[in-house]
């Protein structure tokens, strides 16, 4: 039986320094807000990779579960939004939590994934920089009608036989030189 498609990722590059828009949020609910944006990426790649529903229930349980106070969560999320850290038309009209920064480092690290499927309404990129195994509604965007479904690999059989093939033309052309 085949392995079912993992849709989130175990873990997410961040850097170390951090741009203005986080350091504002630090500066205004201090690090219990940074942790919370934190630790709402880390729901948003776990679960669904490049979004998050922000739904009262998702939001209750969350604030819950990171021992929050609903209403200092909102206010997080609201000035979160208002800052760019997550997108605001897709958080108004579709209650959802992401951004581009968000997608962007997401669909860049599952890269090597045969198929990566995406909702064409919470996709922020432009389709043609995601590869050919991007998957919006269940159609392939970009996939050329000539590629096959395996993934790139590095397969020490092809590098060795590769390495092969170089010896031996170079002993032809050395051996060419001498007879010559």
């Amino acid at each position: 039986m085949a392995r079912p498609q993992k849709r989130g990722m175990d873990y997410f590059p961040m850097d170390v320094n951090t741009n203005h828009t986080l350091d504002y949020l630090r500066m205004r609910f201090g690090l219990v807000g940074f942790g919370a944006v934190i630790r709402l990426w880390q729901r948003i790649y776990a679960e669904n990779g490049y979004y998050m529903e922000a739904d009262e229930d998702a939001l209750g349980f969350f604030a819950e579960e990171n021992r929050l106070n609903p209403e200092e969560l909102d206010q997080i999320i609201t000035f979160a939004v208002r800052q760019g850290i997550f997108d605001e038309q897709l958080y108004e009209e579709e209650g959802i939590l992401t951004s581009y920064e968000i997608q962007e480092r997401y669909f860049s690290a599952v890269g090597r994934r045969s198929r990566v499927e995406a909702d064409s309404r919470y996709f922020l990129l432009p389709a043609e920089e995601c590869g050919g195994n991007l998957c919006l509604d269940g159609v392939f965007v970009n996939r050329n009608t000539a590629e096959t479904d395996v993934p790139a690999c590095n397969n020490p059989q092809t590098k060795e036989n590769n390495t092969k093939v170089n010896q031996i033309i170079q002993n032809q052309t050395i051996q060419d030189q001498t007879t010559q």
